[in-house]
């Protein structure tokens, strides 16, 4: 199913993609051209997700609900450090992260319009950088599947 997703660019919502270092499997570069996406859910299997901007997520300004499960063998601590994202993203989801103590990713500071952060089955990590996220107004966060905070405004 997902060998091909390339081709449909007008494409709005898409559930689950599996992005994956399988010759016939989605791989970030098949995300590119899909630029009028406004929900996407991908899980990122065996992967390196350093290169996670072959997407161009910086030109899908449509997107404004994102989620990224990430495989329990990424462990890269600046996996995510370099990641450009939408700049009207709304809703974010990030999963299964391992890594760095102090997650500071300088990305957060360009993301003005989050009003949703969901981290969960993080390892790893004692403090984090919510950047500008002025307008946020939910927060879950979870180690390793237990829920250690919950903020509604």
């Amino acid at each position: 199913m997902q060998e091909g997703i390339e081709r449909l660019t007008c494409l709005r919502t898409l559930g689950r993609v599996i992005v994956s270092g399988d010759k016939k499997a989605c791989k970030f570069e098949c995300l590119r051209n899909l630029n009028h996406l406004r929900n996407l859910a991908m899980e990122c299997k065996g992967v390196d997700v350093g290169e996670i901007n072959k997407a161009e997520f910086k030109n899908k300004t449509k997107l404004i609900c994102l989620g990224i499960e990430l495989s329990s063998s990424n462990t890269n601590e600046e996996a995510l450090e370099d990641f450009q994202p939408p700049p009207n993203l709304e809703q974010l989801g990030l999963s299964s992260y391992r890594g760095a103590s102090r997650l500071s990713l300088n990305w957060m500071m360009s993301i003005t319009k989050l009003r949703k952060l969901s981290q969960r089955r993080w390892s790893g990590f004692e403090r984090l950088s919510l950047g500008n996220c002025h307008v946020l107004n939910l927060l879950r966060l979870s180690l390793i599947g237990v829920w250690v905070m919950n903020l509604w405004e």
